[in-house]
C-alpha cells in the first residue's frame, strides 16, 4: 500500500512539474512573439521539452509536450484563438508529436547511457577496492618479514599507490558528476594540509630525487574547508609537479594571505606548458605530453583538483612562460582571518 502511495505521489509530482514546464515554455514563446510573429510556433517549446527530459524524466517531458501543443496552437498558430487552427491541420499535429517523440526518446536514451556510465564508474571503483586492500595487506606482510626481493617490493608498492589513487579519483569523479560528493568543512590551517600532502608524496619525491621547498608564513593560513579534500588537492598538485620535472630539481610550495584570500602556489622548473596546454590543462582526461618521470598520467588529477577547489568557493589557475621554463599552479581560497600582508605579485 505504501509503495502504491509513493508511486501516486511521484506521478502527481510529474504532472505538476510538467505543467510548470509547459507554462515556462509558453512564457518563453510569448516573450519571443514580437520577433517570431507567426513563424516557428513550436521551436522554443521543443527546446523546453528537451530540457525537461534531460534534467528530469520522460513523463514530465511528455506532459509538457501535450499541454504546450494545445496552448501554442491556441495562442501562436494563425488564425489565433482556435484549439485546432485550420492552417495547422492533421499533418501539422502529427508532425509536432513526431518531433516531440523523437526529442523525448533520444533524451531518455542519452540519460540511460549517462546513468549506466555513472553506475559503471561507481561499480569499478568499488570492485577494485577489495583486491587493492588484499594486495596492500600482502605487501605489508612482505615488508614486515623483510623479504629479499626489495626491488620487487618497491615496484609493487609504487604500482599499488598509483592504483589506489586511480580508484579514489574515479570514485570522486562519479560523485562530483552526480552532485553527491561530501564536503565536510571546518576551520583549518592550510599549512597543516600542505604538511600532510608533503608527507603523502614523500615516497614519490624520494624515488624521483626531487627536492621540495616549503615557503610558508609564520601566521595561520586560515580557511573554512574540508581538510581531507585540501590534502587531496595538494597531493595532486605536488604529484603533477614531480611528473613533469627532471631529476634533482626543486619544487616550491609558497603560501600567504593576499587581499583577503589564502594563496598557495606550487611551482616547478620542469617542461613548462605551451599556450594551447594552458587553455586545456584542467580539462578531464587531457594529458599535455609524456611525463618526465615515466609515470602514466590519466589526466584526472588536475580536473578533480579544480572541481574540489571550486566547491570550496575558490579558484585555481595555471601559468607558464613556455616550454622548458616550468609551471606555476596557484590556488586561491577565501580566508577566515585578518590579512597581515598584501603582495602585489599575487594580486588578483
Amino acid at each position: 500500500m505504501s509503495q502504491q502511495s509513493n508511486n501516486s505521489d511521484s506521478y502527481l509530482n510529474d504532472v505538476l512539474v510538467g505543467l510548470a514546464f509547459a507554462c515556462c515554455a509558453v512564457l518563453l514563446r510569448s516573450a519571443l512573439d514580437p520577433y517570431l510573429a507567426d513563424r516557428q510556433p513550436f521551436t522554443p517549446i521543443h527546446a523546453i521539452t528537451a530540457l525537461a527530459v534531460w534534467r528530469l524524466n520522460w513523463r514530465v517531458a511528455c506532459i509538457n509536450a501535450v499541454v504546450c501543443q494545445l496552448l501554442a496552437s491556441y495562442l501562436f498558430v494563425p488564425p489565433r484563438g482556435e484549439l485546432l487552427p485550420s492552417s495547422f491541420g492533421l499533418v501539422g499535429i502529427v508532425t509536432y508529436y513526431l518531433e516531440a517523440l523523437m526529442i523525448v526518446y533520444f533524451g531518455h536514451v542519452s540519460n540511460r547511457v549517462i546513468r549506466q556510465k555513472d553506475l559503471f564508474l561507481a561499480t569499478l571503483a568499488h570492485e577494485i577496492t577489495n583486491p587493492v586492500a588484499a594486495l596492500r595487506y600482502a605487501l605489508g606482510i612482505m615488508k614486515m618479514q623483510k623479504c629479499d626481493h626489495e626491488e620487487g617490493i618497491e615496484i609493487l608498492d609504487g604500482q599499488m599507490n598509483q592504483l589506489t589513487t586511480l580508484v579514489e579519483d574515479l570514485r570522486d569523479i562519479n560523485l562530483i558528476d552526480r552532485g553527491r560528493i561530501q564536503i565536510r568543512r571546518k576551520n583549518i590551517d592550510l599549512r597543516d594540509c600542505i604538511s600532510h600532502a608533503v608527507y603523502g608524496t614523500a615516497d614519490l619525491l624520494d624515488g624521483k630525487h626531487r627536492k621540495l621547498k616549503l615557503d610558508l608564513p609564520d601566521y595561520p593560513l586560515a580557511v573554512y574547508a574540508d581538510p581531507f579534500r585540501m590534502v587531496q588537492c595538494f597531493v595532486n598538485l605536488i604529484g603533477n609537479a614531480v611528473k613533469y620535472s627532471p631529476s634533482v630539481v626543486e619544487i616550491r610550495v609558497h603560501g600567504q594571505l593576499v587581499n583577503g584570500k589564502v594563496a598557495v602556489m606550487v611551482s616547478d622548473k620542469g617542461v613548462g606548458m605551451e599556450p594551447q596546454d594552458l587553455s586545456r590543462i584542467f580539462d578531464c582526461l587531457y594529458v599535455r605530453n609524456k611525463p618526465l618521470s615515466g609515470d602514466h598520467s590519466m589526466g584526472i588529477g588536475l580536473w578533480l583538483t579544480k572541481r574540489l577547489v571550486e566547491l570550496h568557493g575558490g579558484t585555481i589557475s595555471a601559468s607558464s612562460k613556455g616550454h622548458g621554463r616550468g609551471s606555476d599552479f596557484t590556488m586561491m581560497l577565501p580566508s577566515t582571518s585578518e590579512e597581515p600582508i598584501a603582495d602585489a605579485a599575487w594580486a588578483v
